[in-house]
């Protein structure tokens, strides 16, 4: 919704910047990277943030902009709480954190269908989307799976990475064009990764 009635390069930038809450509850648990891991983070966060700028055309008015930082702000502080919210429980099982992930929502989601009264979308789209749900919740297991081994300060950073991803896969198969700026966040979140990789 803040990115419908805000400014794109504004909101993405905020809502990506959630990953300083698992950053910081995993330096106060122990989590220890090295200097050039530290550096390579602050890469890949700029180099995401970077990525996920666009220019629009349409300014958004004073007061949509700033319902849209602060709907930005709290989807930052969701997404750092989910991070950290995984940690415990993955490390007990991935597997079932990730399928209880996915399946808490759904009371709430079929409540909301069944209110709004609307029929299940065409065979194709469905299809769709029941492929989109299960490459998600495959990166939700991945992501418990990497919880369950590695520091939280890392793994929370580079699964934030998927805004990059997004990106090159637009201009991939989609034929969308980049921005400068973006060309830049991709490279500099790759450069962020190896570093991570290689500290």
């Amino acid at each position: 919704h803040a990115r419908a009635i805000g400014t794109m390069s504004v909101v993405a930038p905020v809502a990506g910047g959630g990953v300083v809450l698992p950053v910081a509850a995993g330096g106060v648990a122990g989590d220890r990277p090295s200097a050039l891991q530290w550096a390579g983070l602050v890469a890949v966060v700029a180099g995401v943030m970077l990525a996920s700028r666009e220019q629009s055309e349409v300014a958004a008015d004073a007061e949509a902009q700033r319902r849209a930082v602060l709907l930005a702000l709290v989807a930052a502080v969701c997404f750092g709480s989910f991070f950290i919210l995984l940690e415990g429980p993955a490390k007990e099982s991935a597997l079932w954190s990730a399928l209880l992930i996915r399946v808490a929502p759904m009371p709430v989601l079929i409540g909301v269908w069944a209110r709004a009264g609307r029929p299940l979308p065409a065979p194709r789209l469905t299809a769709g989307l029941l492929a989109a749900g299960t490459i998600d919740l495959l990166a939700t297991a991945l992501i418990a799976l990497a919880t369950a081994e590695g520091e939280l300060s890392i793994v929370s950073v580079l699964a934030s990475m998927y805004p990059v991803v997004t990106v090159l896969l637009a201009a991939a198969f989609l034929h969308e064009r980049l921005l400068r700026s973006q060309y830049a966040g991709v490279a500099l979140a790759l450069a962020g990764v190896i570093a991570v990789a290689g500290g």
